[in-house]
């Protein structure tokens, strides 16, 4: 059976056992290209007397009663009353990381260091209050950077000083989970790999992108709480569709089969407590 709960500020708001009388409508997007993670959550006909407020602290669990995680953490940055006919409605638009992620660095990797140590130093700030973020990162990815011979020095903002570095050296970021994910574009991630195929619960077929060289998919599946940005997944589908404007040029790899492992780049949990939509989908690069 489907479940959710709700946090506000470290406490419970909606648990699981009361979720089943509350309609909660919720799109979450993680996506390396946007750097911060978005929920847009709505509840329907909460008590007049609830103070939902901007600025409090906000974790969403979604799932099953045998399969629960959590989808996003963040930020409450705007609350909306809106009415759809007899239902009153509190909109929730919020955004991972902490109210003011523009955080000054000031450090300095030494001569020989490494952009990790240079990554794990802008971290350091950009966590609530200053604090350091967790870093979530493959090393491998990296191990064929040249070393900073004559060092590295970080001054000025922490966000610019990332994509600085993002640029020099190929990767992606994003702020989700209250944790740093960092991933280079075309590195394989280790790990395991959590098997998608109609088995599993993928809702219709896959759909590919084209691009030299790399292969991208769409894929949809009822909602999989465990799978986040930067997981592994093993797609399985015999047949699927094509966006093909790029394989005029380009034939696809493998005659166009998509069976195989991809690294999740954009995932969007989606759910409707008393609709339909209870399903996660994602854009994953083949490795």
């Amino acid at each position: 059976m489907r479940q959710f709960e709700i946090d506000i500020d470290d406490k419970p708001f909606i648990d699981g056992r009361e979720g089943r009388h509350f309609r909660a409508v919720f799109t979450t997007r993680m996506a390396y290209t946007d750097k911060l993670a978005f929920l847009d959550l709505a509840i329907y006909n909460l008590s007049r007397d609830t103070d939902v407020r901007q600025g409090s602290k906000v974790l969403l669990r979604a799932g099953y009663d045998d399969d629960i995680d959590v989808i996003f953490q963040g930020t409450i940055t705007t609350v909306l009353k809106e009415r759809q006919g007899p239902d009153i409605i509190t909109r929730l638009l919020c955004r991972s990381g902490a109210n003011d992620v523009r955080k000054s660095v000031r450090d300095a990797v030494g001569k020989n260091g490494t952009v990790l140590e240079c990554i794990k130093k802008c971290a350091q700030v950009l966590g609530p209050g200053g604090t350091p973020l967790p870093v979530r990162i493959d090393e491998s990815q990296f191990a064929d950077c040249p070393v900073l011979v004559r060092g590295y020095v970080l001054e000025g903002n922490a966000v610019d000083a990332l994509d600085k570095l993002a640029s020099q050296f190929d990767f992606g970021y994003v702020i989700a989970g209250d944790a740093l994910h960092v991933d280079r574009r075309n590195k394989a991630i280790k790990g395991t790999a959590q098997e998608v195929s109609l088995f599993t619960g993928m809702i219709g077929v896959p759909e590919a992108e084209g691009d030299v060289g790399l292969v991208f998919v769409n894929v949809t599946t009822k909602l999989k709480p465990r799978i986040g940005i930067g997981s592994n997944i093993d797609l399985k589908s015999e047949y699927a569709t094509y966006s093909t404007g790029n394989y005029y040029i380009v034939p696809p790899e493998n005659g166009g089969k998509l069976s195989g492992r991809y690294k999740v780049i954009e995932i969007s949990h989606q759910g409707d407590s008393w609709g339909n939509r209870w399903q996660t989908a994602m854009r994953v690069q083949k490795t």
